[in-house]
């Protein structure tokens, strides 16, 4: 009797916890048509694109082409980047697969989309009912989500149709939200029904079973990121100004640096040219408003946001435009990744080692994986203190004047990312999809 009692105050608390995100999901819908949005808002403009997303969704499935409809799923646009490489798998291996893309940022709106989307559009709102109607008409064959952007409802939505759910590239943060109470409690049951996850990492596959996904339905695959930034063609017309600038001089790109980050630089980077007095240095803040205060106060420096040229006397360039960083580590011998002395932590390294370039980075690189694989295999040295300027000094000069042992780090680097997870995510994929094909006309 207790037994049975408590089981059913349990699947009580769970019907009314649902019922009250759903409430809430209509509740916002209702605000979100009724209410003057500004339309300049990075918000309003995620409120607006989702409200009738659902309506363009249906209307595209009387133009789409014949062909089994796969689903995939990312918050924004590196997500969506994170997923292009296992896309472009199964598509290879399966021809007839279409693909369409949701997404919840504006950001991704705004965005090219690459052209293996035959359709791109925001997620519609998280209704059960508005998800009925879009599965009834889309009738996909999986979902995939990339990263793990789950919508509670989204996700049930698609086991009650028998689609499997699926999560590409998964990471969970250790200091993810969704990792405590209450909301690790009620998000379970949604981690509890997904059919697949091809996790980044052990402790990333430890936090998802944490989550409710179970054992038999997930495995480590590595990262399909790194597939996406080792194919991923250079614009060359965007760096040419540096190629020429560099005119074969040994070059340090700084890359997403901080104040701490800078000044850190600035002092090893004097101290080698010293030895080194042909060595360049590209500085690219990770705000890039700031270049413009940084570049006045160096001597021998420039800045630059777009010219065609940089000026041939400057040892030193300044970056202050968006986007150009990870074209910029072409032209590096050694890269410093800034961020590593806040508690935030390092800021991206795979850039620089899809070049195949040693790396240098602070001491918080805890929240970056990819770091402490390069600094495992070698590749990679952290910086332990902000008043280290000597020490990175003599770091940077051993790659410089040892150019096999650059090559080596280099060469290390590379290989941490070489773990083919594009590959391994899409064989994974499709088998599920052939599984649950084979499974349905059998019935």
């Amino acid at each position: 009797m207790a037994a049975d009692l408590g089981l059913y105050l349990r699947r009580a608390h769970r019907t009314l916890t649902d019922g009250l995100y759903t409430t809430l999901t209509r509740t916002t819908l209702l605000l979100g048509r009724s209410l003057p949005l500004r339309r300049s808002g990075k918000l309003s403009r995620a409120v607006l694109g989702r409200l009738q997303a659902a309506d363009r969704w249906i209307a595209w499935v009387r133009e789409r082409r014949e062909g089994t409809l796969i689903w995939v799923h990312a918050a924004s646009v590196g997500e969506t980047l994170a997923a292009v490489p296992v896309v472009a798998r199964m598509q290879a291996a399966e021809p007839e697969l279409c693909f369409i893309l949701s997404y919840s940022s504006p950001s991704a709106a705004e965005w090219v989309v690459p052209k293996l989307f035959e359709k791109a559009d925001y997620l519609p709102p998280d209704d059960p009912k508005i998800l009925n109607r879009i599965f009834s008409a889309l009738r996909p064959a999986a979902i995939l989500f990339s990263r793990g952007d789950l919508w509670p409802n989204l996700v049930k939505v698609s086991s009650l149709h028998e689609i499997p759910a699926i999560v590409v590239g998964g990471s969970v943060s250790p200091e993810s939200l969704r990792l405590r109470q209450p909301a690790k409690s009620w998000l379970r049951r949604v981690y509890s029904r997904l059919d697949f996850v091809s996790a980044v990492s052990r402790p990333d596959a430890s936090r998802f079973m944490e989550l409710g996904v179970r054992p038999g339905r997930i495995a480590v695959t590595g990262d399909p990121r790194h597939d996406y930034t080792i194919e991923r063609p250079v614009r060359l017309d965007q760096v040419r100004p540096f190629v020429q600038w560099a005119a074969g001089d040994p070059v340090i790109v700084a890359g997403s640096t901080d104040a701490t980050d800078e000044q850190l630089v600035l002092k090893a980077f004097s101290l080698v040219s010293e030895r080194r007095p042909g060595l360049k240095l590209v500085l690219v803040p990770h705000e890039p408003r700031r270049a413009r205060e940084i570049s006045p106060a160096l001597s021998a420096s420039a800045l630059w946001t777009g010219e065609p040229a940089i000026p041939a006397g400057a040892r030193i360039v300044v970056v202050g435009k968006l986007g150009l960083l990870a074209d910029l580590y072409l032209i590096a011998a050694v890269a410093h990744v800034g961020g590593g002395f806040k508690r935030s932590g390092v800021h991206s390294v795979v850039e620089p080692a899809a070049f195949g370039i040693p790396v240098t980075f602070g001491p918080n690189y805890g929240n970056s994986p990819d770091a402490e694989a390069m600094l495992q295999a070698g590749g990679a040295v952290s910086v332990p203190r902000p008043g280290s300027a000597a020490e990175l000094a003599t770091r940077w000069l051993a790659w410089l004047e040892q150019p096999a042992a650059a090559v080596d780090a280099g060469r290390r680097n590379r290989k941490v990312l070489k773990q083919g997870s594009a590959d391994i995510s899409a064989r994974a994929v499709l088998e599920i999809i052939r599984s649950r094909a084979l499974h349905t006309l059998q019935r």
